[in-house]
């Protein structure tokens, strides 16, 4: 006879992750990759796209409180 399981078992990400053979997160490389873009723009001439947008601020102030719908 067949026993039947409907319930998930519950695995930590820390045995996923061994089972992998992981050694970072992709939180940890996403962060990597964030700050490998950041110097890469950074460093970049004054008059670029890509660092004028980095550096822009949007114009003006945002009202106060919640959205009103539309």
């Amino acid at each position: 006879m067949v026993q039947r399981n409907y319930c998930r078992k519950l695995i930590r990400n820390t045995i996923i992750k061994q089972k992998m053979n992981a050694i970072r997160s992709l939180f940890d490389d996403i962060k990597t990759k964030q700050l490998q873009r950041y110097g890469h723009v950074s460093r970049m001439e004054e008059g670029r796209l890509p660092k004028e947008v980095m550096k822009w601020l949007p114009p003006g102030r945002r009202k106060r409180g919640r959205p009103k719908r539309t």
